[in-house]
């Protein structure tokens, strides 16, 4: 009975590392595809993390995160109201982004405004907060915004290129063109094979009457992936415009 006993014992602790090796190693990819902006594989190895240990709130702030970017309200929405600490700066920069993706501006507004002086790297959710302030009609302070944004050093090529886009719409909408194409060509100075930065500046060619250049910058996107279907679109209507 005695040796009956040890071998259980044994078959728990070995079953208990074998658990925690791969509760460490799912935790460890899942951040990872987080970190990488990947949706489907965060959720598909930190969301069973999150339903059997609730109450780790990094694990349930990157669930409603990977939530958010695939439009999965309900799911973000029952995380985030279960956070155990809810007022911590990730937490509130998560909740901003449930409320601007409702549509809840202000209420984004508010809770960004809480969360950017108390975040180590605020700067995305600066830009996030600069949205808002456009969406609300507010484009001089959104402008504000971004080029603090820019005039930082910590922030990825990615945000800088973002940040040049926002720019580069709300210049567009002050009927600017010309400085609109400036800021674009900026960003694709930063990422040429950006396919966001050259489909906007074929659309602004397009409002400025330059439709060969807006054609030749769709070719480009054709030329970076020759199945983008909006690209195709946009060629296929200007293909009797000169």
């Amino acid at each position: 009975m005695k040796f009956i006993s040890s071998i259980l014992l044994l078959l728990l602790v070995l079953i208990s590392w074998s658990w925690g090796d791969n509760f460490n190693n799912s935790r460890r990819q899942g951040f990872q595809h987080y970190a990488a902006w990947n949706a489907d594989s965060t959720l598909f190895y930190l969301l069973p993390l999150y339903r059997a240990h609730p109450e780790e709130d990094s694990v349930a702030i990157a669930v409603a995160e990977a939530s958010l970017w695939k439009k999965d309200f309900r799911t973000a929405t029952q995380v985030i109201s279960n956070l155990r600490h809810s007022e911590r700066p990730e937490a509130l920069r998560v909740k901003g982004l449930l409320f601007e993706q409702a549509g809840r501006l202000n209420e984004a507004l508010q809770v960004y405004d809480k969360a950017i002086p108390r975040l180590s790297q605020p700067w995305g959710t600066m830009e996030r907060r600069a949205q808002v302030l456009a969406w609300l009609g507010r484009v001089p302070e959104a402008k504000a915004q971004v080029q603090k944004v820019l005039g930082a050093k910590e922030p990825s090529k990615g945000l800088r290129v973002r940040c040049l886009l926002d720019l580069a719409l709300w210049t567009a909408w002050d009927k600017d063109l010309s400085g609109s194409i400036k800021l674009l060509e900026q960003a694709l100075a930063l990422d040429g094979k950006s396919i966001e930065a050259l489909l906007q500046l074929g659309q602004v060619y397009e409002w400025q009457g330059d439709f060969p250049q807006a054609k030749k910058t769709y070719g480009r996107v054709l030329n970076l992936n020759d199945r983008h279907a909006e690209a195709r679109l946009r060629l296929d209507k200007l293909q009797w415009v000169k």
